[in-house]
């Protein structure tokens, strides 16, 4: 779980350092779909240890 973390912030740091341009489209695809998954995973984990 913890390569899924570290893999968004590079796509994201990729698109922070070479420009959304840059990046392309895949690189904003890849960051969105890993954001969703980020706080899909996020959220289920919160609801788990909440209760």
């Amino acid at each position: 779980m913890k390569n899924i973390f570290v893999s968004y912030f590079d796509a994201l740091m990729d698109v922070f350092m070479n420009g959304p341009l840059d990046a392309g489209i895949d690189g904003l695809l890849d960051v969105v779909i890993k954001g969703l998954l980020v706080a899909f995973i996020d959220r289920l984990l919160g609801s788990r240890l909440d209760g």
